[in-house]
């Protein structure tokens, strides 16, 4: 009993040093998330990993470990205790010489991008603070799936921008709505900016790639 709850008391620690990690880059931002899943479902002992926390692995190790990073493979190691058959071909993931490119824009994102991530910070009162969204499958094709962790408390816009600032789509969405799929099948290869803005103001920000 004992042994336990200490097991818990360490994980909980664990989590509040993990949710205070400042995040920038997208495999930064994966160790945080799979770190956070191991915390509360393995060393916890949950028993089962959440709905949410199923669709944050699935995402991340759906994307090419050369821009994800090491933490697609730990997240894949974890999906396959809810999918044990699960495959990921990173010769489709990575999208050969598409994504090697869209790596090398990662490291230089211009400001236009890194502004977003900084409005993402000030949400307004009308919207939760906490508002997560999640990209996936991310590489993306011809389109990927926008979810959130909660429903959204009003109408926002999502914006699909390139590395300059440029908005390729604007799509307005419904409150109440959990996910979306964005169709790409138009977009050029490369890094993108999905954001979900309100009152003109970004609540919500990811990147994704996308490789056809």
């Amino acid at each position: 009993m004992y042994a336990t709850y200490n097991r818990s008391a360490i994980a909980n620690t664990l989590l509040l040093q993990n949710a205070a990690i400042s995040v920038q880059k997208l495999y930064e931002s994966n160790e945080k998330a799979v770190a956070d899943i191991f915390l509360s479902a393995i060393v916890k002992e949950a028993g089962s990993f959440s709905s949410l926390q199923e669709k944050t692995l699935q995402a991340i190790a759906s994307q090419c470990p050369w821009i994800g990073g090491d933490a697609v493979y730990a997240a894949r190691s974890l999906y396959r205790l809810i999918e044990p058959k699960s495959v990921f071909d990173d010769d489709v993931l990575c999208g050969g010489g598409d994504t090697t490119q869209a790596l090398q824009e990662e490291e230089s994102l211009p400001e236009a991008l890194a502004e977003l991530k900084v409005q993402k910070t000030e949400a307004p009162s009308g919207i939760a603070e906490m508002l997560e969204m999640y990209l996936y499958p991310n590489p993306a094709k011809d389109g990927f799936t926008v979810s959130f962790n909660q429903p959204l408390q009003e109408d926002v816009l999502l914006m699909l921008t390139d590395l300059y600032g440029r908005r390729k789509i604007i799509q307005a969405l419904n409150a109440g709505t959990m996910s979306f799929y964005l169709n790409t099948a138009d977009v050029p290869s490369g890094l993108y900016g999905c954001s979900i803005q309100s009152n003109r103001q970004v609540i919500a920000f990811n990147k994704v790639v996308i490789t056809h």
